[in-house]
């Protein structure tokens, strides 16, 4: 339940990012989603302006990156106490993933925030097992 509120947090404090496309790819759990779609939040801010976030929505499946800390270049998945920095949700048709503080993989955005590429391991939120996001945004 804690991470639907989160997610939900995140979405509402975000502001309208400009639209974009977003390359996304999913594989490793029990299903796989391919192809290009329309980025709905693209570099966007959220927690009053401290961080970004990236939304598409790849058939029934919304994907949603985002980081507590705005910042270019290789960005950090954990922060330096532990706790996440970039979280990762995967949601529809019946899955929901997350990336832990554990899960491994790498968040690479642009100086300009109108390019996030990512590649991010993912588990289920109950259940096991284990898949790979593979996500480039690009904003227009």
């Amino acid at each position: 339940m804690t991470l639907f509120i989160f997610l939900f947090a995140i979405i509402a404090a975000a502001q309208t990012g400009s639209a974009g496309s977003a390359t996304i790819k999913i594989t490793g759990f029990d299903f796989s989603v391919a192809g290009e779609y329309p980025a709905t939040l693209c570099g966007s801010d959220f927690a009053l302006g401290k961080g970004m976030v990236y939304q598409a929505q790849a058939g029934e499946y919304r994907i949603t990156i985002a980081s507590e800390a705005r910042a270019s270049g290789v960005v950090p998945l954990n922060l330096k106490n532990g706790n996440v920095n970039v979280t990762a949700v995967v949601n529809g048709k019946g899955k929901n993933l997350v990336r832990h503080p554990r899960n491994g993989g790498k968040m690479t955005v642009s100086s300009d925030y109108k390019k996030a590429e990512a590649t991010l391991d993912l588990r289920p939120v109950v259940g096991q097992g284990t898949a790979t996001l593979n996500a480039t945004f690009i904003c227009k």
